[in-house]
């Protein structure tokens, strides 16, 4: 199911400012021309009392050489910081040199797929499952409805813990814990797949990227639960 809302007022520069400090790229999409760009936005000012942000001028999509002022409809996406997709449209801009000032919209929309997003979990969570009657712990980082994230744990005596995994390995009756605020809130998967294993040369650790395959239906409700209950944690302590 597709969500979406409205990012309006202060919001908007907030957000902007955001893609500015982590040089987020951002994709563009540009109406007449059918071209298709990636940018990264460079700053922000006002200009005549209205508040635009300036990008690179697209050299090779073609926009007149002698005006200030290119009209040109423009589609910007990109994904977030809290891993959820947002887009916007302008309207063309000023030409400043080799940069293109473009003027702040009035709002931008935020996206999600409410059946695959992915959120970050808070500290302690975890992911227990068994290899070979041995049953290992992770740390658990990100999870969605379809899979999960998480990280070996560090072993006292070996200096890590490795997980006897290889890609598409099947997992039977994986569990995750997260802390909440009543309590741990758990979720049993009955059956999961290891997509990928990602090595850290430098940590000597490993990582572990898990596709669900197979979950209940009370345990698919309760892990919708939780992972809305954590975008709203996120969205609330953003907005402080």
């Amino acid at each position: 199911m597709r969500y979406s809302d409205k990012i309006e007022g202060d919001a908007v520069v907030d957000v902007i400012a955001a893609l500015i400090e982590d040089h987020t790229m951002v994709r563009i999409k540009f109406a007449l021309s059918e071209a298709e760009r990636i940018c990264i936005i460079n700053s922000q000012r006002t200009i005549s009392n209205l508040a635009y942000f300036q990008i690179d001028m697209p050299t090779d999509v073609p926009h007149p050489e002698d005006a200030e002022e290119w009209q040109v409809e423009m589609l910007f996406d990109f994904m977030g910081r809290d891993r959820l997709n947002y887009s916007f449209t302008a309207s063309g801009g000023i030409m400043m040199g080799d940069k293109l000032w473009v003027k702040l919209p009035a709002h931008i929309e935020r996206i999600q797929q409410r059946s695959n997003f992915r959120i970050d979990t808070p500290k302690r969570s975890l992911l227990e499952l068994t290899v070979a009657e041995q049953t290992y712990t992770l740390i658990l980082e990100n999870i969605s409805l379809g899979g999960a994230f998480c990280r070996a744990k560090r072993s006292l005596k070996t200096g890590v813990v490795r997980v006897p995994v290889q890609t598409e390995n099947i997992i039977e009756d994986l569990r995750l814990e997260i802390p909440a605020d009543d309590g741990p809130a758990e979720v049993s998967i009955r059956r999961s797949r290891i997509a990928r294993v990602v090595k850290d040369p430098d940590k000597r650790l490993r990582a572990y990227g898990i596709e669900f395959l197979e979950i209940g239906r009370h345990e698919k409700a309760r892990l919708t639960r939780i992972i809305y209950d954590l975008q709203r944690r996120f969205l609330k302590h953003r907005l402080k």
